[in-house]
């Protein structure tokens, strides 16, 4: 079962970082916030005991700030949003700019060439251990080597929009500022 070569009919258009040296126009994301959801049940009795109970559930949120641009600069993403037909559409973002390590270390981001769930490295010894445990058996991790997001070995987080709207704020400059909220799709 190869679910990592799925093909996605929209892709997110190329997503550098805001740093010095980078391509003139080019959107810029200014900052990139991941979390990580589980839900759980709490109750709490009239002592002040509290019991929880864990769904073992697990998903990853990402937040994409843009930095402020005029309109003819960010419009590549203002026009992926409207393909993307609300939270219908599933696409490949790619997760190496949030640890900026390659190789197998603590805290790194991983796949699994038979699922494109969102892994995190958690140990290295004796074995490298991920969270959430990976769903299928016999998958070979897929570790970041290099910055490239066309190599093969790039990690990738497969989501969505979050919400059916998105807002595209404009100031009294002209400016676009741009914030998407994004959710991880399985």
């Amino acid at each position: 079962m190869t679910v990592r070569n799925r093909n996605y009919a929209l892709s997110l258009p190329e997503l550098p970082f805001a740093r010095p040296g980078g391509a003139k126009g080019d959107p810029k994301i200014a900052s990139l916030s991941i979390r990580s959801v589980n839900r759980s049940k709490k109750n709490q009795s009239i002592n002040g005991r509290i019991i929880t109970r864990s769904s073992r559930a697990q998903w990853y949120e990402l937040r994409l700030s843009y930095a402020p641009m005029h309109h003819t600069q960010i419009s590549p993403i203002i026009s992926f949003l409207e393909q993307c037909e609300g939270q219908h559409q599933e696409f490949r973002v790619p997760i190496f700019p949030l640890t900026g390590q390659y190789g197998l270390a603590i805290g790194q981001y991983v796949n699994f060439d038979n699922d494109v769930k969102l892994h995190m490295v958690t140990e290295t010894t004796p074995t490298a251990v991920v969270t959430p445990p990976a769903r299928f058996e016999n998958g070979a991790m897929i570790i970041p080597q290099t910055q490239n997001p066309a190599d093969v070995d790039t990690v990738y987080m497969v989501c969505s929009l979050k919400q059916d709207v998105q807002t595209v704020d404009v100031d009294n400059r002209g400016l676009v500022r741009l914030s998407l909220d994004l959710v991880e799709r399985l």
